[in-house]
């Protein structure tokens, strides 16, 4: 137990015919996440901010940030270029460093701040290269999805899952949200990006902003949740190193955030699990690596009704994909839902960051009911 609490949450998104900067929708979810702890910005103490330069295409991209969430004339300095569980994995040990302080762990994108498809593939190539050689990678559609495309093939292969499965699966996700809904036959008649993965396996892009506060003492004495263990691990950016079959950094993220839980096992003592599916693939390795279902059993795991709950509303594949906020904002999203009348429970929740998934945040997190 790490003996810190989140106090509030907030996420942000918006409307269909408004064009909010960066900063005004960070600041709307910070806005909500304070109100929903019951405390003002004299509170905070610190913040931890999380944001990719190379899909903004500006340098010290959260520098643009520390206004939004209450940051100003505070000791706000820890920014990530991570996935926003990692920032949450930081903002938990500044809390644990600092009794008593209040951290608010935040995360921004927009899609129109991505580059042109052009400059995207552009920045990809240049990020990949060290990963891929060159006549491998130049001219892929997405080069980050051909490591995913390898684990889709070296997975399904080794436990016989079809593509008919894997676009079962993601079309269920994407039904669980009216905008990103699409067939199964939709996805297996779109273009190939890294076979056996095709266009419509890639969780559709989308504008959010997510913030939680967290600290070992909430001001207001109300909690949303505790966080009961945190873990975090990266392996081998190098394909060719590591067994694109397993979700390696998932599974040792998972078992140190297990160990502080004290979960011996998470089939049983889990009642909601929050996994990353920008690919389809990812969820199936990650439900595996969590400890919810045996090797090859994920696809029959994330088929069921009973507990541990899987994605319950569709994650990215429904709610769409903002590098950096998405898991944050997933989290969030959970924290409410179990809450509503629902009596709470044990939520985990897994993001992914690197090249091709190499590293990876968990966090298991009591749900107050």
């Amino acid at each position: 137990m790490t003996g810190v609490s989140i106090a509030g949450v907030g996420v942000a998104e918006p409307a269909e015919d408004e064009r909010p900067s960066h900063a005004e929708l960070l600041y709307r979810a910070t806005r909500a996440a304070l109100d929903d702890a019951g405390i003002e910005r004299e509170a905070i103490t610190t913040a931890v901010t999380s944001s990719y330069d190379y899909v903004e295409g500006r340098p010290l991209s959260n520098q643009f940030t520390l206004d939004s969430i209450g940051g100003v004339m505070k000791p706000c300095d820890l920014r990530l270029g991570d996935d926003g569980l990692h920032a949450l994995a930081a903002g938990v040990s500044a809390a644990l460093a600092e009794p008593g302080a209040v951290v608010v762990v935040a995360s921004v994108q927009l899609r129109r701040s991505e580059h042109s498809e052009e400059a995207r593939r552009v920045v990809q190539e240049i990020s990949y290269e060290p990963v891929w050689l060159r006549p491998v990678i130049a001219g892929a559609r997405n080069p980050e999805a051909l490591s995913f495309g390898l684990r889709a093939q070296r997975y399904m292969a080794e436990h016989g899952v079809s593509e008919d499965d894997l676009a079962s699966l993601v079309s269920r996700r994407s039904g669980l949200g009216s905008s990103a809904a699409r067939s199964a036959e939709q996805i297996l008649d779109s273009a190939v990006v890294a076979g056996p993965l095709r266009e419509l396996h890639v969780a559709p892009p989308t504008d959010v902003a997510a913030a939680l506060i967290v600290s070992t003492d909430p001001p207001s004495g109300k909690a949303r949740g505790a966080i009961r263990g945190i873990g975090w691990s990266a392996v081998e950016g190098m394909l060719g190193l590591r067994d694109l079959g397993e979700d390696e950094a998932t599974a040792a993220a998972a078992r140190r955030a297990y160990e502080q839980a004290g979960i011996a096992d998470p089939a049983d003592q889990v009642d909601r699990v929050e996994a990353y599916n920008v690919y389809g693939i990812d969820e199936l390795q990650a439900v595996e690596a969590l400890g919810i279902a045996s090797a090859g059993g994920a696809i029959d795991a994330v088929r069921g009704k009973g507990s541990p709950v899987v994605n319950p509303t569709g994650a990215q594949q429904s709610a769409g994909w903002a590098r950096g906020p998405a898991s944050l904002a997933g989290t969030a999203r959970a924290l409410g839902e179990m809450a509503d009348g629902n009596g709470g429970g044990t939520l985990v929740s897994q993001g992914w960051t690197g090249c091709g998934g190499c590293s990876s945040a968990v966090a298991v997190i009591e749900v107050a009911a």
